[in-house]
């Protein structure tokens, strides 16, 4: 499929925009009907706003530096010492949420590339600087400037990480889709694959819960034992069903016994799934009806080892 080249082309050759990396990913997303995964895209495109949970590497180190000087004596960039803070107040003051977009990232980067420059800074009031961060500084020194200061690494690694995650999602999905018999066109065959779980794998990770924004929450947690009905209840239940739901599962399970097949449900465990289906349809459960297959799938294959 040629996007999908286009992407993988475009990802992998490290002197291409990220941007134009993500525009085409949002494109693809729209071609395979998945408009429901582009918020994370579109954030990363345009911003995260206010309101938004950010992903944990968008959450990165800095310092608090300051200029001042005693009258006799003249420091630049002199750490302060932050040990008075509370930890809710430290963690505050040494960690940026960084929210601007992947090419005001971009921009950043090659402006400090061209100014020789290994940090961005961000100007902190004086008024705050004295009432909130200088109380372990010698008294007699005079504050003239101060600002957080970040290593442009951090801002690479942004940018390393989406590309990563993005570079994963495409390659998987090329992966699956090559492995399908060349019968039939390309919209069907990716008709038979499981974009979500292959997006959220990539991007998000295993056993996390994503905010995509937008009123869309998708809840990934499969944590299942082979053959351990415990292990199969309890993240049923943790994951939205009810416990007469789950208690109904239980019992077909041991109506049907060991399948006979592999790779396939008994009768009273394909009777289950069908009405738990029908009831997310109707919204009858708590979670939505893709994410619901999805859970109920993934939890009934790692207890029977398929």
């Amino acid at each position: 499929m040629k996007l999908l080249d286009e992407i993988t082309q475009a990802l992998c050759d490290g002197n291409s925009e990220l941007t134009n990396a993500l525009l085409k990913t949002k494109a693809l997303l729209y071609f395979l009907g998945r408009k429901d995964l582009v918020p994370w895209v579109d954030q990363e495109l345009n911003g995260y706003k206010e309101s938004s949970d950010l992903p944990d590497y968008r959450c990165v180190p800095n310092r608090i530096l300051v200029n001042m000087n005693n009258g006799y004596k003249s420091l630049k960039g002199f750490e302060l010492p932050l040990g008075h803070l509370s930890d809710d107040d430290h963690q505050k003051w040494t960690t940026s949420p960084i929210k601007i977009s992947i090419s005001q990232i971009e921009h950043l980067l090659s402006n400090t590339s061209r100014e020789g420059s290994g940090s961005i800074t961000q100007p902190i009031p004086l008024e705050i600087a004295y009432t909130r961060l200088r109380s372990s500084l010698n008294e007699d020194f005079e504050i003239t400037s101060c600002f957080k200061s970040t290593s442009t690494h951090y801002f690479t690694s942004i940018l390393t990480q989406v590309r990563s995650r993005l570079l994963d999602f495409i390659l998987e999905l090329s992966e699956q889709l090559s492995s399908i018999p060349e019968s039939g066109s390309t919209e069907d065959k990716l008709g038979t694959l499981n974009v979500e779980k292959l997006f959220n794998n990539a991007v998000f990770g295993d056993n996390t819960t994503i905010n995509l924004g937008h009123g869309n929450t998708l809840t990934i947690k499969a944590q299942v034992n082979k053959g351990d009905i415990h292990s199969l209840k309890n993240t049923l239940a943790e994951n939205g069903l009810s416990d007469e739901d789950v208690s109904e599962l239980e019992s077909a399970i041991k109506e049907d016994g060991t399948p006979t097949n592999s790779g396939e449900y008994g009768s009273s465990v394909s009777k289950w799934f069908s009405k738990i289906v029908s009831k997310a349809a109707e919204n009858g459960l708590t979670i939505g009806i893709s994410t619901t297959i999805e859970l109920v799938t993934e939890a009934l294959k790692k207890y029977y080892g398929f």
